[in-house]
């Protein structure tokens, strides 16, 4: 990719990241509100500073899950889940989960878009992603540049995908 290309998709990604650009009010809460968050949560001197434990902390308040799934990912996601909500029970298996965590350089493209096209199609976090799936009909992605995409699968979204920096 060309060094001018790279800037113009960095800045474009830094513009969106603080909701310039998005029009619809769920993406921009969403990128405001729950992945471009400035403050501090509850449970991050917990936690440590890793940003994918932190994310999930931050996915787990805004989409109030029931069930959980963590596919191929560490015991820190699952500290995560437990710190976020100590009720919602936490499996290795996708089906009938609201969240699902998987990290994508353990498992194959075609496992993890069999998990996305499951109905009710769960919310998702996908790390070591390298590219956002393929959704058919609703919901939207947001990715970033080093691998991590998050999933909102409400059947009231349009199709988007947005690339942002969190």
């Amino acid at each position: 990719m060309p060094p001018t290309l790279n800037f113009w998709r960095s800045f474009l990604r830094w513009r969106s990241g603080r909701g310039f650009g998005i029009h619809s009010p769920f993406a921009y809460r969403f990128v405001t509100e729950v992945l471009h968050q400035p403050c501090a949560f509850y449970a991050y001197n917990r936690l440590g500073p890793q940003p994918q434990v932190r994310l999930m902390v931050r996915l787990m308040a805004a989409f109030r899950p029931r069930r959980v799934a963590l596919v191929e990912c560490g015991g820190l996601l699952r500290q995560a889940v437990r710190m976020a909500d100590s009720r919602v029970p936490v499996s290795n298996v996708p089906e009938g989960s609201d969240l699902v965590a998987v990290d994508c350089s353990r498992v194959s493209p075609e496992a993890v878009e069999a998990m996305l096209c499951t109905e009710p199609r769960p919310h998702a976090l996908l790390l070591n992603c390298p590219a956002p799936p393929q959704l058919q009909g609703y919901g939207m992605t947001f990715a970033n540049a080093r691998g991590t995409v998050v999933v909102a699968s409400y059947k009231h979204l349009p199709r988007q995908d947005f690339e942002v920096r969190f």
